[in-house]
């Protein structure tokens, strides 16, 4: 039998022919029942729609050349001047966290998350999703996401040195990225940020 998660925007047929409805992400589950021969099993794969007609586009940040005093009120633009991203330090200080390699979130304590950096869209766009790229500094640490300024902050994920999360299906006009380590050795160093975003 087959299955899809989102109907509304993939169905599947008993052959399994997948058919697109709208734009968005399904999961389509493939399953089978047990016989007297073979045990019960199941498969899945996402399946994402996208418009013929898209009008997406993907911008990545990767510092360089970045240094505290050129980046005068913790902001630096995309090429467009669509998305602007907000980093505070955290920790002791408060200046940005623009480096020259880099943008550093300082660790924060046990109850209270430490730098944080904001992507927001201006009026008319939506972010889509986003990749950050940790880079090879720190040791591995703990990061929560917010969406639309929210301050409700989502579970923690470990984000190893060298390593990369990716969050899809926002739809948001901001995103927050904030590191939830608790020693020196488990800041965070982001070597690039990549966003995909669409008009509303």
């Amino acid at each position: 039998t087959y299955e899809s998660s989102n109907t509304s925007v993939a169905t599947v047929d008993a052959s399994g022919n997948v058919t697109p409805i709208a734009e968005g992400t399904a999961t389509i589950t493939a399953s089978v029942a047990a016989t007297g021969k073979y045990l019960a099993g199941s498969a899945t794969c996402t399946v994402t729609v996208e418009s013929a007609t898209s009008t997406k586009v993907t911008y990545t940040l990767t510092p360089t050349g970045f240094t505290e005093s050129e980046t005068t009120g913790k902001t630096v633009t995309d090429s467009d001047n669509v998305l602007t991203f907000t980093a505070y330090k955290g920790g002791a200080g408060t200046a940005p966290g623009f480096y020259s390699n880099c943008i550093r979130l300082y660790q924060g304590s046990s109850t209270t998350p430490g730098g944080y950096l904001t992507i927001t869209a201006k009026d008319g766009y939506k972010i889509l999703s986003v990749t950050v790229t940790s880079g090879s500094t720190y040791a591995s640490t703990t990061v929560k996401t917010s969406v639309d300024g929210g301050s409700t902050l989502s579970d923690a994920s470990t984000l190893a040195k060298d390593s990369s999360i990716t969050l899809e299906n926002l739809s948001t006009s901001s995103y927050s990225i904030y590191c939830c380590g608790t020693t020196s050795k488990t800041r965070l160093d982001i070597a690039s940020i990549k966003v995909t975003y669409d008009v509303q």
